[in-house]
């Protein structure tokens, strides 16, 4: 999964075959609760005004049932679930309602009775449209976990299901589940099972559009487009050139495919935040913004998104921690691998973006300097470990709340790629450059190519598979960088690389894409602040000068040594006061009050870049260099 807020952005069909997860603890699913399966009917029409309808007809023995609305979401590490979505239920048996009670702990159970003759319950279900994913009323989308109740206890692998959806009128529509029949808008699809049909998203659009990526390792590839925005659907060659290499260079790392065929989900939405994504086994649900193929600078941001959600159909749903391999949607998760799930697929997206040449060398090294920067200097450091910040999704912690700099968020992400990048280096070190860590990749998540599996594992299997590549105590390798608290970012990959972390006194060119994208101006590393196109200051380090002279996040910038404010202003003047004994005066105003804050700062400009240390090889260019020849 990858997130519009904070790093996300920095990197900026055929049926799956169902399987059970290995979770041995598991019950199984009890008898009572599984009688046929529960057909499910969607009613999409009213995607525009963002509502969803959907009718279940779920087979059952007379007496006691319990359903259950699904909670702990795969990808979201978290109980993400809305029940609070629903804005309809109604149960009935042979046309007539049934009484139903919420539980009072477990708000997304419901129980009811089923009558001594009904076979089978109906269930009406309505939902408001979650707008996480860009809904308006022109795209939309259907996660089928919005739309079903389940038995209590029961295995979503063994839960099986006939969908069904009815789209809006003139709409385009893909997914990675196989149609059965289609008439007009209204599409059946095979039955399957409910750990498939949750992992098999339907994006829908007034506009569309199907691109062929080619066949690799026997599965077909597509890339699918759904906008609200008529030009938006429109790649170029070279861009989808770009997405073809991608598919050739994923394969290859991996060597095998745990999918019959894999389609790019795209949705393009006018109200879309860039850099969001859903990992699925056969596809991945993505969104941007309509001007993704128009605009140069927002491809660019973008080049990461693909490569990261495609790589998690190798690490993440084929092969998964032990403790997200849960038997259902309402067993809470185990967060603690996934600087592994995560944290290396991240790796992975940067990875992979560079070999496919959906990002320039040049702007993968900038990247790489403004994430390990990025991460050495916030003051959270020096309280909470990276490992602690894989519980961030279980307790809730949105990923673009503020205080980010005094809490950290969700850091698994970005500083696992350095420590795997690090892991990569280290492997080429005690191997004199014979292997590396593609060489733990192709082992470790290749496996035999076919439909969608489930294979988890455990730390223990992880250092093993390290092992068997390049001898080394891999095991407190991990522990130090992950348990402990540090309070610099590891920077050995970067260092072994070839490279030091450096600063200049003017922004990278990756830098300024960041800023112009996201309409901000980055002074973390000079005064310690964020600050967005409002004014306000969105991130402030308490440590930093900034911070030290009393300058407080959400507060807005008024004014520079007495002038007006302004991005331009404020840089100038940085760079001007260079050696200066005299300090930057802030003006600042909060909820009416107005406050002068003098801020000590005489260092210049102070951005970051990736400075090449001759006496050692370029390693970076050896590792981003294609391998899809």
């Amino acid at each position: 999964m990858r997130t519009a807020a904070g790093f996300g952005l920095i990197l900026g069909v055929l049926a799956l075959g169902g399987c059970a997860p290995e979770a041995a603890a598991a019950p199984a699913t009890p008898r009572a609760a599984l009688t046929g399966p529960i057909r499910v009917q969607v009613d999409a029409r009213d995607a525009p005004q963002m509502v969803l309808h959907a009718k279940l007809t779920v087979p059952a023995r007379p007496g006691a049932l319990t359903l259950v609305y699904p909670k702990w979401i795969p990808g979201t590490h978290g109980p993400t679930g809305k029940v609070a979505d629903i804005s309809g239920l109604r149960f009935s048996a042979g046309g007539k309602p049934l009484a139903w009670k919420r539980d009072p702990e477990e708000t997304s159970e419901f129980a009811l009775s089923v009558p001594a003759a009904a076979s089978s319950i109906e269930v009406e279900l309505d939902v408001v449209v979650d707008k996480r994913w860009g809904e308006t009323p022109d795209v939309s989308d259907l996660n089928w976990n919005r739309v079903v109740l389940y038995p209590k206890g029961a295995r979503s692998s063994d839960v099986q299901l006939e969908p069904s959806v009815q789209v809006p009128a003139g709409w385009h529509f893909a997914t990675a589940l196989r149609r059965v029949s289609q008439a007009g808008e209204s599409v059946t699809f095979q039955r399957v099972s409910l750990e498939t049909l949750v992992d098999s998203p339907v994006v829908m659009g007034r506009y569309g559009r199907t691109i062929d990526l080619g066949t690799a390792l026997g599965a077909p590839h597509s890339l699918e487009l759904v906008s609200d925005t008529e030009g938006a659907v429109n790649a170029n060659e070279k861009q989808i050139a770009t997405y073809r290499r991608l598919v050739g260079e994923a394969t290859t790392l991996f060597g095998a495919r745990h999918y019959d065929a894999y389609s790019f989900l795209y949705i393009l939405s006018s109200e879309g935040d860039r850099g969001n994504g859903l990992e699925h086994h056969a596809s991945s649900q993505n969104l941007g913004v309509p001007a993704l193929f128009s605009k140069d600078d927002e491809f660019r941001l973008a080049s990461t998104l693909l490569p990261h959600e495609y790589a998690h159909s190798w690490c993440g749903k084929y092969r998964r921690p032990k403790g997200l391999a849960t038997p259902n949607y309402q067993e809470p998760t185990r967060n603690d691998l996934l600087w592994v799930y995560e944290g290396l697929t991240e790796y992975l997206g940067w990875l992979l973006a560079g070999r496919s040449g959906l990002a320039q060398p040049q702007d993968s090294k900038d990247a790489l300097a403004l994430i390990a920067a990025t991460l050495d200097a916030i003051p959270a450091r020096k309280w909470r470990s990276l490992g602690d910040t894989t519980y961030t999704p279980a307790f809730g912690q949105e990923s673009n709340r503020p205080w980010y700099s005094a809490q950290r968020a969700r850091d698994y992400y970005p500083e696992s790629l350095l420590i795997w990048l690090e892991a990569d280096m280290l492997i080429r070190e005690k191997t004199g450059g014979a292997r590396s860590l593609d060489d733990f990749l192709r082992a470790f998540f290749g496996g035999t190519s076919g439909g969608a599996e489930v294979k988890p594992y455990e730390l223990g299997d992880v250092v093993t598979a390290l092992n068997r590549v390049a001898a080394h105590d891999w095991k407190a390798f991990f522990e130090q960088r992950i348990t402990e608290v540090a309070a610099h970012a590891p920077l050995g990959g970067i260092e072994g690389a070839g490279y030091r972390l450096s600063y200049r006194d003017k922004p990278s060119d990756r830098q300024g894409l960041v800023e112009r994208i996201n309409k901000t101006i980055n002074e973390r590393f000079t005064l310690g602040i964020l600050i967005n196109d409002k004014a306000v200051l969105t991130d402030v380090h308490f440590d930093g000068p900034a911070g030290r002279a009393g300058v407080a996040e959400g507060s807005v910038l008024v004014a520079v040594n007495g002038r007006k404010y302004s991005a331009e202003l404020l840089r100038r003047t940085i760079a001007d006061n260079k050696g200066s004994a005299s300090p930057i005066e802030l003006l600042t105003e909060r909820d009416g009050f107005y406050r002068t804050h003098r801020v000590t700062w005489n260092e210049g400009g102070r951005y970051p870049y990736l400075e090449r240390v001759a006496s050692k090889p370029d390693t970076l260019a050896t590792l981003l260099a294609p391998r899809n020849r």
